[in-house]
């Protein structure tokens, strides 16, 4: 296979979008069978106040299934436009980036909890639930109440205001900070009689393990990290946005692609800026994959399937055709090549 056919089945195989205002997306996952739990949001909005419309960007990176991101995806966005609506109008004419900041972080913490609330609606009483009453929960039609509840996603955001010159950042996910996971969160009557008998894909052994060890939750909560930067600053620079999913960490260490005997310690933002620069350092990226890149090689114009492609395979045929072979990806990451799900957004700052 050439390299230009190994390119073209690698782009045909991407969710990918272009969007007004030059922004790119990508969203990838080549194993077959599995679902890709990752999920991105852009949205302009227009009626948050007086102004030009405000951008909000995000990427959800979903885990024990998808449902929690999902939701998140669908309903978040339009909780915090509503909120922020009714928040600037009353703050006019200027508003403090301080409060701004407290008050994303208090939606989102809100919006967290009302996951959680809705399982105790569901079920008030745990220690009430027999298996035929368990049951019925899990196979009745609100069982998507405590799936989502079960899964879990990490979330980053950006909000951008109209006239972009104030940029939030929001970042929630890590050991101990995510959007659902109540199954460390609830008392664990819940994990006994409850999320323990769920047939979810990553369900099982998981939640009886937590079962087991749950003495004192939470363990997890739903507290974001909000940081404000006023974008006048860093104008004349001609600034570049981007917001990935940790599949992008996974490809650039190479643990479990082509470096497993050498695995890259490079930070990745430095690696995306690198690949988005303008000449790009051949030499400095060579280092960090083992292959050659090659800039502006996707003829669709989507940079973020360019960046993505060159993070993966580059301008080496091999390489590219090995990671859209089925026989050859991991489901569990036990084996060379295994990609996790990856979700890059490229949004340019500039006026």
């Amino acid at each position: 296979m050439s390299i230009d056919e190994a390119r073209a089945a690698f782009a045909s195989s991407c969710l990918s979008r272009t969007f007004d205002g030059g922004i790119h997306a990508v969203t990838f996952q080549p194993t077959p069978g599995r679902e890709n739990e990752d999920r991105y949001v852009i949205e302009e909005w227009d009626d948050v106040d007086q102004g030009p419309s405000w951008l909000f960007l995000a990427v959800l990176d979903g885990h024990a299934g998808s449902e929690a991101a999902e939701y998140t995806k669908e309903y978040l966005p339009t909780v915090l436009r509503s909120a922020l609506r009714s928040k600037l109008a009353n703050c006019r004419p200027k508003y403090d980036h301080a409060e701004i900041s407290a008050f994303l972080r208090a939606q989102i913490e809100e919006f967290d909890r009302q996951i959680g609330a809705a399982v105790v609606a569901l079920c008030p009483d745990p220690h009430a639930l027999d298996h035929n009453s368990a049951s019925s929960l899990l196979d009745g039609p609100d069982s998507c109440i405590l799936r989502r509840a079960i899964s879990g996603t990490t979330l980053s955001i950006a909000l951008i205001d109209g006239k972009k010159e104030n940029l939030w950042v929001i970042g929630l996910g890590d050991s101990s900070i995510a959007i659902g996971d109540f199954s460390y969160k609830l008392p664990a009557a819940y994990s006994v009689n409850l999320f323990s008998k769920m047939r979810a894909v990553h369900g099982g052994t998981l939640v009886q393990n937590i079962s087991r060890y749950s003495t004192s939750p939470p363990y997890i909560i739903a507290t974001s990290d909000v940081r404000h930067i006023d974008l006048t600053t860093v104008r004349d620079k001609e600034p570049i946005l981007l917001l990935y999913t940790d599949g992008v960490n996974n490809i650039i260490e190479g643990r479990f692609l082509f470096r497993k005997a050498n695995p890259c310690a490079t930070d990745p933002a430095a690696v995306l800026g690198a690949l988005l620069s303008d000449p790009v350092d051949k030499a400095f990226l060579e280092g960090v994959f083992d292959h050659e890149v090659e800039p502006r090689w996707n003829e669709d114009g989507n940079r973020a399937v360019e960046v993505l492609g060159n993070m993966l395979g580059g301008r080496d045929a091999v390489r590219m055709e090995q990671i859209m072979t089925p026989a050859l990806l991991s489901t569990t990451g036990e084996s060379d090549l295994y990609i996790d799900d990856t979700t890059i957004i490229i949004c340019p700052l500039a006026l």
